[in-house]
């Protein structure tokens, strides 16, 4: 059986520096252990000959290494954008975070093992839950398991949960009561549960929020409201939320209304993928929604959203070329979102067709709505024309990006090794 790849994300550090002591430890003492029954070769980028800060060896490790673990410790920016790199391809990872240290908020939806090197005991538990995790990722046959688009990178992560949460952490555990909350708001809560959900959800109140949603399921309420508010909550993290969510869909999917699922169905997808589980979203979702694919009273753009999400679905689970049907049929349907030219770029990289996906790429940063893309996905284009040796477009974009993001153009400035030189 021809060995498997790993590679290993995390920070390096100088020679001697307490960072590196800890990556040292952290592959000899944890990764090589646990991966040696699987049959993984592990590679490290500084282990890579020639490798610089990210060249585009270390992307094509990212991007196509069997499996990838990333350690989040210390919160490298490098590790960062491979991160977001692995999680673009849909590809299985395995993240990791040492014991005592945060985990950013942009990412507390998506399970990571807190490893501890500080005695024999809990170094061996670490390498024990690892072996758990690739153990269900080898039944799965690891298939992929992220979105191809939101997970892009991990700034577009933080954007994106920033305007649903206003960075209060999801509480996953039931709340500690609602004593110090106004006595008419109780009422809500209790006749009211949607109301106050929606009320609790724009002031950034995760907990009450997650009463809501419980209120209302124990209430039997509308199945649109209550996949609405599950699928809010279920994407950043908390797991009844996603229970519920997932009752719904088993049980009422065909109560839903266009309205909810093109409003909501990212969400879902979302939260599904953050847990491994595209393939059952895919089939949870599609048959629902092909009665409104196939009505001619629909308007294209709403079948626009909905195909979309079954070509990230189909791209998550490896099916490439359904994926790029769907994806293609997408613009058909309305090519006036330029982010779906970037999803159809992504797909074309899966399928291991660069030129094609360049094509994309070149027509979306060239459109006139290109400055109201979201920032992540103009990296996106810089890193991919660097990477193709395309300078004046890659300086090109980058100066849309200056103008319209500061932030995020500094940030493709340390994380694109290289870029510096050509501006």
């Amino acid at each position: 059986m021809p060995k498997r790849t790993c590679f290993l994300i995390c920070p390096i550090g100088d020679q001697g520096s307490d960072i590196r002591k800890n990556s040292d430890d952290l592959l000899e003492l944890v990764i090589l252990p646990a991966l040696e029954r699987f049959n993984f070769e592990v590679v490290r980028a500084d282990r890579i000959p020639k490798a610089s800060v990210i060249t585009t060896e270390i992307i094509q490790h990212v991007q196509n290494a069997d499996l990838c673990i990333i350690d989040l410790t210390g919160s490298n920016p490098n590790v960062f954008y491979e991160c977001g790199r692995r999680h673009e391809t849909g590809k299985p990872y395995i993240q990791l975070i040492r014991k005592g240290d945060n985990l950013p908020f942009d990412l507390s939806g998506i399970r990571t093992i807190d490893y501890d090197m500080t005695s024999p005991r809990t170094t061996r538990d670490s390498v024990l839950t690892i072996q758990e995790y690739v153990e269900e990722l080898e039944k799965a046959g690891f298939q992929s398991v992220s979105s191809s688009v939101p997970l892009s990178y991990i700034a577009a992560q933080l954007e994106r949960i920033e305007k649903k949460l206003t960075a209060v952490p999801v509480q996953t555990s039931s709340p500690g009561g609602l004593e110090d909350v106004d006595p008419q708001e109780k009422m809500k809560l209790q006749y009211r549960p949607f109301e106050y959900f929606l009320k609790a959800l724009n002031r950034g109140d995760a907990i009450a929020a997650r009463e809501a949603l419980m209120r209302m399921y124990k209430m039997n309420l509308d199945p649109n409201d209550v996949l609405l508010a599950a699928a809010r909550l279920a994407e950043v993290g908390d797991s009844d939320a996603f229970e519920i969510m997932n009752s719904i869909l088993t049980s009422s999917a065909s109560q839903i209304t266009l309205q909810t699922w093109t409003g909501f169905i990212s969400f879902i997808r979302r939260a599904y993928i953050d847990r491994h589980m595209a393939k059952e979203c895919y089939n949870l979702t599609y048959p629902n929604i092909q009665k409104f694919l196939t009505d001619e009273t629909v308007p294209n753009k709403d079948k626009g959203i909905l195909l979309n999400e079954i070509a990230i679905l189909q791209s998550a689970f490896g099916e490439y070329d359904d994926s790029l049907k769907n994806a293609q049929k997408v613009l058909e349907l309305d090519n006036s979102n330029l982010v779906y030219y970037y999803n159809l770029a992504l797909v074309f990289q899966d399928l291991k067709q660069p030129d094609k996906s360049m094509e994309q790429i070149d027509i979306y940063t060239n459109k006139e709505g290109a400055r109201e893309l979201p920032s992540y996905i103009l990296t996106y284009a810089i890193d991919m024309y660097f990477q193709r040796q395309r300078a004046p477009d890659a300086k090109r974009v980058f100066n849309i990006l200056k103008e319209v993001d500061p932030d995020e153009a500094r940030y493709a400035l340390t994380t694109i090794g290289g870029l510096q030189a050509i501006l």
